[in-house]
């Protein structure tokens, strides 16, 4: 696939996936069956791993919305930086709702071989995220 191509695919991957709510629906035309996206905290692998996630995330934040700041290729690689907003109305990592609204960063890179990410590497601001939810003191405070 052209660069183009490549980040046309991250580019459908974030608007119907997650701005849409398709994300389980077009899971398998996006992602390779044995995808493995490496995170700060864990390793997703597979498409039960990116299902659970999805859902965790709508779970606890069914308004989320995801901005795609920047988006970049090169080879076979795509490179993106996102925000993403939301309300806290759903239990999140064993938080019960909070009402909250919140906003992180995320940066992401895939890697992408027969038009489906293959492998990729995840870093998203989640110390961030539960400092906003209340669940870690905000870093200067005692």
């Amino acid at each position: 696939m052209s660069e183009t191509e490549n980040k046309a695919l991250l580019q459908r991957w974030v608007e119907e996936g997650w701005n849409q709510r398709k994300g389980l629906d077009i899971l398998e035309e996006v992602f390779s069956p044995d995808i493995c996206i490496e995170s700060d905290d864990v390793d997703y692998r597979g498409y039960d791993a990116l299902r659970q996630f999805i859902n965790m995330m709508l779970t606890g934040f069914p308004d989320l919305h995801n901005a795609l700041d920047i988006l970049l290729a090169e080879g076979d690689k795509v490179i993106s930086r996102h925000t993403l907003s939301g309300t806290h109305q759903g239990e999140f990592m064993g938080l019960a709702p909070t009402d909250k609204k919140v906003k992180f960063t995320a940066l992401f890179i895939g890697q992408v071989a027969d038009g489906r990410i293959v492998e990729g590497w995840q870093n998203a601001n989640f110390y961030g995220l539960l400092q906003q939810l209340g669940a870690i003191p905000p870093v200067g405070d005692e």
